[in-house]
């Protein structure tokens, strides 16, 4: 649930990338319109309804899978939105933050390989590793 919170605040702070555009592409439109459906089902997926005695855990084996790969689809798609944003519409910062979403990539796909707890929690601290050190090298007004 934190990596779903902390990958959407950064996402979200992104966003801030927008402010000097004076027009938006509708390719850019879908492509955010697809970047915030695959974030909502992250945190939908990764935020269950269970009755006051259900365990996590079994959750987690069961659905597992699901959570992980959505958050891996958006990775994939964010690699594609950065590069995109990078050279046409020129925000050369989203170019470069794929540095960042590219060590994502293998961190979000080993849990889909290896199913234990540990390498779940292991690769959950590095998202979220990862996604501070973006905002803090990216945008460091945050640290002001």
């Amino acid at each position: 649930m934190l990596t779903a919170l902390v990958t959407l605040i950064a996402n979200w702070i992104s966003l801030w990338d927008f402010h000097n555009l004076q027009t938006v592409t509708l390719g850019t439109i879908f492509v955010g319109f697809v970047l915030s459906i695959i974030q909502y089902l992250v945190c939908a997926l990764v935020s269950p309804e269970l009755p006051g005695d259900s365990d996590l855990r079994a959750y987690n084996a069961r659905q597992g899978r699901t959570y992980i790969g959505a958050s891996a689809a958006l990775v994939i798609c964010s690699l594609f939105a950065n590069a995109m944003a990078g050279s046409s519409l020129g925000i050369q910062n989203w170019a470069r933050e794929n540095t960042f979403v590219l060590a994502m990539v293998p961190v979000v796909f080993l849990p889909l390989i290896i199913r234990k707890p540990w390498l779940d929690a292991v690769c959950a601290i590095a998202i979220i590793t990862l996604s501070v050190f973006y905002l803090l090298v990216y945008y460091p007004v945050l640290t002001q």
